[in-house]
């Protein structure tokens, strides 16, 4: 295998692990930064190894990468003015800047292979497409597969323009999510009242005009903070979608499921509960055996669904997908191209990597 990732990648160690406890030789590893200074040595790999498999890593949670894909990114669009400043841990910031960087990088990839057919686990293209959730949906939209009804299906410019496509639509409860976020970041849960009050849910503050992505979310039912966090989310660039109701684990709260697609057929699946709105786990919810939540019929259904979606993305090979398992419905929330990060969790006695290993880990 040969995985592209940044320095120090938590992802590379657990796939190294996985191939070491089979008896498989360690994947060689290219690093994005390098591959940003010269995508030809991709090519120069394969040439050597034709018949590998290549594995796009998540980009994050290396500073010294985000901000050379940022910089990248303002050059393309012009470099005018104030080079971007310095992202602070945690901080949401230049997220166009960021995308149209390693939008590039991946295309610079393609262009440097693409005369050697190479066998891309996730190909850059798909990689791209999940990773812009409003295309996403637009491309899930077009499937037929059902999601949380959208309001718009372009960018918000504001507050303002927010509760105006609230109230044309006769909507009272909205989910707005950054359109390059992950793990919740730029997530906000929002609850307008009849009576005019606003209530918001946020793993995400305006913290001296900074975009802080935190571990508690809070909660905001000031006019004047909640107009200003959500005026700051949408120049990152934004979207909202319908928030429907999640089905109820007993006491525990609301869940919703991370399913994972390997080869388009379902894998690991973990129920995610909390007891607010943000389900994600990094922010202490709980994890849930599906199969004690969810009866046959409905897991079948959330199957089925996973099939409908690896569809429609690809060719890609490998995905993250959340849902929300209704009574008479599965909506998908997202598609992730890097969400196999589920630790713990296993089918048919294999963790993520580890089924990874088994159909990716010998040459095709």
């Amino acid at each position: 295998m040969l995985l592209l990732a940044p320095a120090g990648s938590r992802r590379v160690a657990l796939m190294q692990s996985a191939l070491a406890k089979a008896g498989r030789k360690p994947a060689t590893v290219l690093d994005y930064q390098a591959l940003l200074a010269s995508p030809a040595l991709l090519a120069e790999e394969l040439a050597a190894h034709p018949e590998v498999f290549i594995k796009l890593e998540s980009p994050g949670e290396n500073p010294q990468l985000e901000a050379a894909l940022i910089a990248h990114g303002w050059q393309l669009a012009g470099g005018a003015g104030i080079p971007p400043a310095p992202v602070q841990h945690g901080e949401l910031a230049w997220r166009r800047y960021w995308f149209c960087g390693f939008a590039a990088l991946l295309h610079s990839l393609e262009e440097a292979t693409a005369r050697m057919r190479p066998n891309w686990v996730n190909p850059p293209a798909e990689v791209l497409a999940m990773g812009d959730k409003l295309a996403c949906r637009a491309r899930l939209a077009l499937a037929g597969i059902a999601q949380p009804e959208g309001l718009g299906e372009t960018e918000l410019q504001g507050f303002d323009d927010l509760v105006a496509r609230s109230r044309a639509m006769g909507i009272d409860r909205v989910f707005l999510k950054a359109r390059y976020g992950s793990s919740a970041a730029g997530v906000v849960a929002c609850r307008f009242h009849r009576d005019g009050r606003l209530q918001l849910e946020s793993a995400t503050r305006l913290v001296s005009g900074r975009l802080v992505n935190c571990l508690k979310p809070q909660r905001l039912a000031d006019a004047k903070a909640a107009r200003a966090l959500i005026d700051a989310l949408c120049r990152e660039s934004a979207y909202a979608e319908h928030w429907i109701a999640k089905p109820r684990a007993g006491s525990l709260g609301q869940f919703d499921v991370r399913l994972v697609m390997l080869r388009g057929e379902p894998r690991q699946q973990l129920a995610r509960i909390s007891s607010g709105a943000l389900t994600n786990l990094h922010l202490g919810n709980r994890r849930a055996d599906v199969a004690q939540l969810l009866e046959p019929a409905d897991r079948q259904r959330l199957e089925r669904t996973g099939r409908q979606v690896a569809q429609a993305l690809a060719p890609a090979q490998l995905m993250g997908i959340d849902v929300i398992v209704g009574k008479n419905r599965v909506d998908v929330l997202e598609a992730n191209a890097f969400g196999d990060l589920l630790l713990g969790v296993a089918h048919d006695g294999r963790l993520t990597h580890q089924d990874q290993v088994e159909r990716f880990g010998q040459a095709a």
